[in-house]
């Protein structure tokens, strides 16, 4: 299946379409923020930031929003997004000091109702709660994704059950990004 070529429907108000969503977490980032001090923090997150947008663009996504200590980004196919996900998590796990982020990484492709330049509903929020299970430096992608991307990709783990705050529970892949 090509999300890129999935219908668009349009009503009065929504449109909707396939999409994969990939949101980011900064680990512990106020903690860090503390740690560092606000002008060491904020040049790791200015070097943060870099690799996630460089890496979403290399990989045909669209960094939707900031939201403080994580991006929200869409992509036309969940391969992108997997790859884009490695590529971060490689190039930001390369830094072994104090000042390093460490991120949490989730991806789920469903339905996006856009809404102004914005995407709303159930999908965008189970991407983001599966965000929230990923542990630091782990990626976890969503049934659906790994679904779309079929069985010849080796990268998940045999998966487990998250329960997903307002959603219950929700089968999640962890992604070997190291190899």
């Amino acid at each position: 299946m090509t999300l890129a070529l999935a219908p668009v429907i349009e009503s009065s108000r929504t449109t909707q379409r396939m999409a994969t969503f990939l949101f980011t977490d900064i680990v512990g980032s106020t903690e860090m923020l503390t740690m560092l001090g606000e002008q060491t923090w904020l040049r790791a997150l200015r070097e943060h930031n870099e690799v996630v947008t460089e890496a979403v663009d290399n990989f045909g996504g669209i960094t939707l929003k900031f939201l403080g200590d994580g991006w929200m980004v869409t992509f036309s196919s969940p391969w992108d997004a997997m790859d884009s996900a490695v590529v971060i998590q490689r190039v930001l796990g390369r830094d072994p000091s104090p000042d390093g982020f460490r991120i949490r990484i989730g991806i789920h492709t469903g339905i996006a109702n856009a809404e102004g330049n914005d995407y709303v509903g159930k999908d965008v929020v189970l991407a983001s709660r599966i965000t929230r299970e990923a542990g630091p430096g782990e990626i976890l992608a969503s049934a659906d994704v790994v679904d779309a991307l079929g069985a010849h990709d080796d990268r998940f783990d045999g998966g487990r059950l998250a329960h997903l705050k307002g959603l219950g529970p929700h089968l999640v892949f962890g992604v070997d990004w190291a190899n």
